[in-house]
Formats: C-alpha cells, sequence, structure tokens
C-alpha cells in the first residue's frame, strides 16, 4: 500500500522525513512528520540527482513509512542515499523533496516547490549525495583530506594523480542540475557524501 499523505494545511508547514538507525542493504525504515518552518524545525535536507536511473529496467528501492506499516518506491540513487544517510544508533530527520512533498498534488508540490529556499536555509546542514563511490572517489575523498595537499599545491608541487581523481568527482551528473545554485548558496552548512565518505564544503571548495 503507498503512503497516504496528510494534507498541509499552514502556509509554513512542511513534512520531515525521520529516519530509523539502520546499517547496510537492510531496509530503509521511516516516518513522515508535519513541521512548521517558523518553529525553527531540527533537520537536515538533501541534495542529489534525480533520475540517475529512469532508464527501462530501472531499479527501485522500497521505503518502509512505518507510520501505518505502507510502503513507497524512490529512485536507486535516493534509496542508496537514504540507506548511506541513516545513522546506526539514532535517528536522522531529513527534508527530501521526493518523500516530503505530495508528488501526486500538483497544487502542493507547486507550493512547496515555492518555499524551497527557506528550506534550504534552515536546515542544520544540506548534505550533497554525489552517488555510490567508485575508485576514483575514494581518491579523491582522501586526496582532499590530507592536510598536506593545499600546502603542497601553494609549493608548486602538482599531484597529477589527485587532482585527476578530484576532476573525476567534479564531473558527476549532480553537477549538472540547475537546482543546486539555490540549495547550496543558502544553505548554512554543507557537507559533501559519497558513499561512507563525508567532505566538508570548506575542503572540498578550498582545492
Amino acid at each position: 500500500m503507498g503512503v497516504s499523505y496528510s494534507a498541509l494545511r499552514e502556509k509554513d508547514e512542511i513534512r520531515l522525513l525521520r529516519i530509523e538507525p539502520g546499517t547496510g542493504s537492510a531496509q530503509v525504515k521511516c516516518s513522515l512528520v508535519h513541521a512548521r518552518l517558523r518553529e525553527s524545525p531540527t533537520y537536515d535536507a538533501v541534495s542529489y540527482m534525480w533520475g540517475l536511473d529512469n532508464g527501462p529496467g530501472s531499479t527501485k528501492t522500497t521505503l518502509l513509512a512505518i507510520d501505518g506499516g505502507r510502503t513507497m518506491e524512490v529512485q536507486e540513487n535516493l534509496g542508496n542515499a537514504l540507506r548511506y544517510l541513516r545513522l546506526r544508533d539514532k535517528a536522522r530527520v531529513l527534508w527530501v523533496d521526493a518523500i516530503c512533498i505530495n508528488q501526486a498534488d500538483p497544487t502542493e508540490r507547486g507550493h512547496q516547490v515555492a518555499q524551497m529556499g527557506m528550506i534550504y536555509s534552515q536546515a542544520t546542514t544540506v548534505r550533497v549525495w554525489l552517488g555510490l563511490p567508485d575508485e576514483l572517489s575514494l581518491k579523491a575523498f582522501r586526496f582532499l583530506e590530507n592536510p598536506g595537499t593545499i600546502r603542497r599545491m601553494k609549493e608548486g608541487i602538482i599531484e597529477l594523480d589527485g587532482w585527476e581523481a578530484v576532476a573525476s568527482l567534479c564531473k558527476r551528473e549532480y553537477w549538472d542540475r540547475l537546482w543546486i545554485i539555490q540549495e547550496l548558496v543558502l544553505a548554512a552548512r554543507i557537507e559533501i557524501h559519497c558513499g561512507v565518505r563525508v567532505l566538508s564544503w570548506e575542503l572540498f571548495s578550498n582545492a
């Protein structure tokens, strides 16, 4: 049975996704809760790529919404993001547009999209999901996390392999999205995720 959305009755009302603790490939268990932006709820917002797996035969990931035991299918890229973003030992509260907005209701969708600037600016952290890791992304994260990388660059020492890995990370489809301008410029804090690896925006943007 699909998700049954309760109506958003206030102008500043949004839904938040509460994800229960979990690890590995275990099914994501979550629930939707209502909140008002004027009351400054605590949540992180997810910035990710829609449509990476829209082609024929694309894989769907089932989410179990705890309230009512209902299920919801989301695109594989988002399903991967939620599995990696959930915590091991406590719940995490996120705002995810594909789930927190009733996509079947054009009126609600239009109103919520108009509020996205406020939603992203009020988030504690905007979590950028670049997708699953590969050899180059792992190399790029290790390279950028190394305290000596920037120092050596300033000294004129160019480590070609490391910078090629970073360039590959910057060519991922996520960066082609027009919406990232709003999502990232307004963010109070940004963290970049690729699989289990996490990098601060400061380290990434200063490279």
